[in-house]
């Protein structure tokens, strides 16, 4: 049995209540956004867009995802935010547009997933259009607490990124990274 379901188990026979209104939520949710069987949310946070199209294709979430209090997410129709089933996403987590998270990975507490930054605009003001730069983390990768993921960035499957690590550039399979910025610190078994 899957760690993730133990721990599901176990916060459901410690408290019901809690247990069923993270369900609920869940529920509620497949309203608005495509969410798979099975998951449960602690107080996420789905922002609707001030710029963009958003709809049932703008977040979409897997099968048995379980996000913690404090996440929050935000996808466009044509920038979706995609999570894959089996995955564990800790509290505080920040996931913006253009993100696609594969399944079976685990996120550590208040990880940023940065997909967006700003043309450099005119003197008057400098932060200019926003542009959404795609973020893939692989099947099975462990992202450690606090880390930052910036666009333009593909996570291999099995990746390792060690805590407090920033992103900038692409990480291989199978491999540990750490630091800021991430470097390869060195190859894992497959």
């Amino acid at each position: 049995m899957n760690k993730y379901i133990r721990y599901a188990i176990t916060r459901m026979k410690s408290n019901p209540f809690r247990y069923y209104s993270s369900r609920l939520r869940a529920i509620y949710y497949n309203i608005f956004y495509t969410i798979g069987k099975g998951c449960s949310f602690q107080k996420v946070k789905f922002y609707k867009p001030s710029q963009g199209k958003m709809g049932k294709k703008s977040i979409q979430i897997g099968k048995r995802v379980i996000i913690m209090r404090g996440t929050e997410l935000i996808g466009f129709n044509n920038l979706p935010t995609y999570i894959g089933e089996n995955t564990f996403i800790n509290q505080e987590c920040l996931i913006r547009p253009h993100v696609s998270i594969g399944k079976n990975v685990s996120v550590g507490m208040r990880v940023g997933f940065i997909s967006d930054t700003h043309e450099i605009g005119t003197l008057e003001k400098r932060a200019g259009k926003a542009l959404y730069a795609p973020i893939t983390v692989g099947d099975g990768c462990w992202i450690g607490a606090n880390c930052t993921i910036l666009g333009n960035v593909t996570i291999g499957n099995g990746t390792v990124i060690a805590a407090g690590s920033v992103v900038i550039k692409d990480c291989e399979a199978n491999s540990v990274y750490a630091g800021t910025p991430a470097k390869f610190i060195k190859s894992l078994k497959e």
